[in-house]
């Protein structure tokens, strides 16, 4: 998979629909997140470091799980554009149903 293609794409998706978007396209690992104390959506994509996975291009991601900083074990494994793609879905998706609070 095109590791950086894949992270360009998440990166722009996550601007697209206001997340906050961590680091630069270099990066080996950054945040896409809503203000995490209120809705909870937060992401971090790191490059996998299992042998087969970083020759693969692959990226994992990790849920956050609370403060102080807490990231959770990698739940989602990006192994394809595919993956990629459909992760970009549940961003678009999440983004849409957050909680939205009237003042």
């Amino acid at each position: 998979m095109d590791r950086q293609l894949a992270k360009s794409l998440i990166r722009a998706v996550g601007h697209e629909y206001g997340y906050v978007v961590s680091g630069d396209d270099q990066d080996t690992e950054f945040d896409v997140y809503f203000d995490r104390e209120k809705h909870g959506i937060a992401f971090q994509i790191k490059h996998s470091t299992h042998a087969t996975a970083r020759d693969g291009g692959w990226l994992q991601v990790h849920h956050f799980e609370g403060e102080p900083i807490s990231w959770g074990p990698a739940l989602h494994s990006l192994r394809s554009m595919g993956d990629v793609v459909a992760f970009c879905q549940t961003l678009i998706t999440f983004a849409q149903i957050k909680s939205k609070r009237q003042i």
